[in-house]
């Protein structure tokens, strides 16, 4: 009775949002999958149902990698469910990296892990997304190229707050004179890691600002000029 109880507890893995009745229901999923993010980031799916047809987008990573703009118009109808995973079985779809996989999450003793890509730099790059989505997400990763579309690449994609190129990790990201990051023995991970900020957290960060707003001379480009082809006339109307 009690191994029954055990299974019955409330878990925090995975996230599941729907709607009905709603016109546009997947920009609606969209949005809920978004607010999710936290419940899984290994992958994320939305299904529709449209008069009777069944629409679906799926695909690993965040919710905004999986649903471009012209996939979620592709979703149409009045009811739709979503889902964000958390893996728990089976890989990312990438070999020996996954929950399961202990060697490819965070390891806090003498033991060094190395995973080789073959091909393109993209697989190493999804392989990294892939060790992210295990764990660790918004801390550091580093890499040592002197090729600067590799290095650009990376900082595009990883899903860190701090990438040290050429040095190591453990030192460079607790800031250096010889890498301009502030000193610090606690470091910001961003939304990614739940937190407010993404920098080393510095003196800065304990000190009250108070800001002294005095009236300016309007100046600010239009909604025309701002949002282009996204604007809408009555978009700033209350």
């Amino acid at each position: 009775m009690d191994e029954l109880i055990r299974d019955r507890e409330l878990h925090e893995e995975c996230g599941v949002f729907g709607v009905f009745g709603v016109p546009n229901a997947s920009s609606l999923t969209y949005y809920g999958l978004h607010a999710l993010q936290h419940r899984g980031q290994e992958g994320a799916g939305i299904v529709c149902v449209d008069d009777g047809v069944f629409r679906r987008v799926k695909g690993e990573g965040l919710v905004t990698e999986v649903f471009k703009e012209e996939a979620l118009r592709g979703l149409t109808g009045d009811m739709a469910i979503g889902h964000v995973r958390y893996a728990t079985t089976g890989g990312g779809g990438i070999e020996n990296v996954g929950k399961e996989h202990f060697f490819s999450s965070e390891k806090l003793t003498t033991l060094l892990a190395l995973f080789k890509y073959k091909g393109e730099f993209q697989n190493a790059l999804d392989m990294m997304q892939a060790m992210f989505n295990v764990g660790g997400k918004g801390h550091s990763c580093g890499i040592y190229s002197w090729d600067d579309s590799h290095i650009d690449r990376l900082g595009q994609c990883a899903p860190v707050s701090r990438i040290m190129v050429r040095q190591p990790n453990n030192r460079g990201n607790s800031g250096s004179a010889y890498n301009g990051m502030p000193p610090t023995s606690s470091m910001g991970c961003g939304t990614w890691g739940g937190n407010i900020v993404s920098e080393n957290i510095s003196l800065k960060h304990y000190m009250n600002t108070t800001w002294v707003a005095r009236p300016l001379p309007y100046d600010m480009p239009s909604n025309e000029e701002l949002f282009g082809e996204f604007n809408k006339p009555d978009m700033d109307e209350e």
